[in-house]
């Protein structure tokens, strides 16, 4: 009883909080507003944040129209690629310089996305002065026109360009990054809390550089799902066996990139190190460029655009697939390189778009297959054997044909003169000698010089 009176207490309470809260808003709507909260309740009211978009002092030059079709797009075959994904449904996140909405073969596909670098960051940051984001994000979504042979892998994806540097990421050693961690760190949370299904991160930063913010940020990533890829950086020194490591390259569950030049070869800037999961092309590689047209670019960030594009592929056609389940695909499917599985400065090798998004690995365990005996013979051995005789016997025809052709010849040589002397005519042959029979002599007419009978013998 006592539980049900608190109860009826509490409710009648509620009720009367209710009613007293009606007529208070009866009350104060018979209230004129006076004019400073009428100046209150309007400053209390935000307008929606528009994009802008920032003004370049050192603007790049546009590009110009490039009608053959460069060497990464011949071993890409993105037209192989087009019947099986597109990369619709998928946002890219370019953690970059920006990029350029003036190209049109990036029209339609990029977002407003956010500048880090104006104030703390504002919405807007589709431009890019160097261009150097424009090159990354049409790796991935460019269009295919009539006046350029280039294209990008997912035409269909959407590109957020997420702006945090005014230079050139990951120059080098002698080169000016134009950003550092923080900055990285915030564009990398900005982009997963805003619908990145990819986030692709071009700067890198050594081990001394990189700080914890950074890898919080892309620990938030990949823990909401969002893979990450980023470039491996332009930094290698040619008289050590491996370069520092880079970060957020060398991140756990991030996909570190290095950069391959046309011969198929590890590209001379590309860092060594165990950062490299896997490369792609990414030397004196066609891209769009400010403006229109195209251009050429070099670096391990437009080689992570080629993985970052891939994995939109693989997002759309395996959706479930987590980060380290995609990072474990890239690698399985990647062609081997010379340098084996394990090098340095190949990692697992060259990424395979096509392979990645039709090969499906295995759910069961290797078995043993019953009844496969070891071979006694070895068939190498044999076939070499057998393959040794015929050689033999046809050595043995060959020398048989020669002696032959020879005899043959040296007839004719002896032939050819005696048939001119004759001008071919046929000789008789010249009879056969006779041996006639020696005649008899008579005993009578012996010659007087002859023996006695007695002494004959």
């Amino acid at each position: 009883m006592a539980s049900t009176g608190q109860q009826t207490s509490v409710g009648q309470n509620a009720a009367g909080a209710v009613q007293n809260a009606d007529n208070d808003d009866k009350k104060t709507a018979k209230k004129k507003p006076s004019k400073k909260s009428a100046k209150k309740k309007k400053a209390k009211k935000k307008k929606p944040a528009r994009p802008t978009k920032p003004t370049c002092t050192n603007v790049g030059k546009p590009g110009s129209d490039v009608s053959a079709v460069p060497w990464q797009q011949k071993w890409i075959s993105p037209e192989r690629l087009a019947p099986l994904a597109n990369g619709s449904g998928q946002v890219v996140a370019i953690v970059d310089s920006g990029v350029d909405i003036g190209n049109r073969q990036l029209k339609g596909r990029v977002q407003s996305g956010y500048d880090v670098t104006r104030g703390g960051g504002v919405l807007g940051g589709y431009a890019d002065c160097l261009p150097h984001g424009t090159g990354v994000a049409s790796m991935i979504v460019a269009d295919q026109v009539d006046t350029a042979g280039f294209r990008g892998i997912a035409p269909q994806a959407e590109i957020m360009p997420v702006r945090v540097t005014l230079a050139v990421p990951a120059t080098g050693p002698g080169g000016t990054e134009g950003t550092n961690p923080a900055r990285v760190a915030k564009g990398i949370i900005w982009a997963a809390q805003n619908g990145a299904t990819v986030i692709e991160v071009s700067s890198s930063f050594r081990g001394d550089d990189a700080d914890k913010n950074l890898k919080k940020a892309v620990q938030f990533a990949l823990r909401r799902g969002i893979p990450v890829v980023a470039a491996v950086g332009d930094i290698h020194n040619a008289d050590l066996p491996s370069d520092p490591l880079t970060y957020p390259a060398a991140y756990p569950g991030v996909i570190g990139v290095g950069s391959l030049a046309q011969d198929f070869t590890v590209a001379g800037t590309s860092a060594v190190s165990s950062a490299v999961d896997v490369v792609a092309p990414g030397e004196a590689v066609i891209a769009s460029a400010l403006a229109g047209g195209q251009q050429q670019y070099s670096g391990t960030s437009l080689a992570a655009g080629v993985v970052a594009g891939t994995v939109a592929l693989v997002r759309q056609t395996s959706p479930s697939m987590t980060p380290d389940e995609i990072a474990k695909r890239l690698v399985a499917t990647a062609d081997p390189m010379p340098a084996g599985a394990s090098g340095l400065a190949y990692g697992a090798g060259l990424i395979n778009p096509y392979r990645a998004i039709t090969e499906r690995a295995s759910v069961a365990s290797a078995q043993q297959i019953a009844g496969a005996a070891v071979p006694t013979v070895d068939p190498v051995a044999v076939r070499t054997e057998k393959a040794r005789e015929h050689a033999q016997g046809l050595a043995f025809k060959l020398a048989g044909l020669v002696v032959g052709l020879v005899v043959l010849l040296a007839i004719i040589a002896l032939a050819l003169p005696r048939g001119r002397r004759r001008s071919w005519v046929p000789g008789r042959a010249e009879p056969a000698a006779t041996t006639r029979p020696r005649p008899e002599i008579p005993l009578e007419e012996e010659s007087p010089f002859a023996l006695p009978e007695t002494n004959r013998g």
